[in-house]
């Protein structure tokens, strides 16, 4: 099983009996069930604020949505999306995981197999 970004489906569907499908990707969703002000906090925490309206305010992104802009901000330096997903995963109330994350979780605990990898940069078990 494993936990995938839409674009990644098809993929992995391939070889991985199940698979639960974040949409855009992990950090959308983390996005989405924290809220942009408890993302901003994250990002405060970290001392990167700043660094972040300074991405808002740049032509390209003016006119963006907030999440365009955060998407853009994870994306934008080597390792931030994969340590900002841990922090922001870390920062969510059990109550407001999203789904496919939770689902994940349930069928990891669930499996008779309970160790995890994570080949190719995406979960499995």
């Amino acid at each position: 099983m494993g936990l995938v970004d839409a674009n990644e489906r098809a993929l992995f569907e391939r070889v991985i009996e199940r698979v639960y499908v974040c949409d855009p990707d992990l950090e959308g969703e983390l996005v989405r069930a924290l809220g942009v002000d408890a993302v901003e906090a994250v990002i405060a925490e970290q001392g990167e604020l700043e660094s972040f309206r300074r991405l808002q305010n740049q032509p390209a992104q003016r006119g963006r949505s907030v999440e365009a802009q955060l998407e853009r901000f994870f994306g934008g330096r080597s390792g931030n999306k994969l340590r900002y997903a841990g922090l922001l995963a870390a920062a969510m109330p059990l109550d407001r995981v999203p789904a496919p994350l939770a689902d994940l979780i349930r069928a990891v605990v669930a499996s008779p197999r309970r160790g995890l990898s994570t080949p190719g940069g995406a979960c499995a078990a």
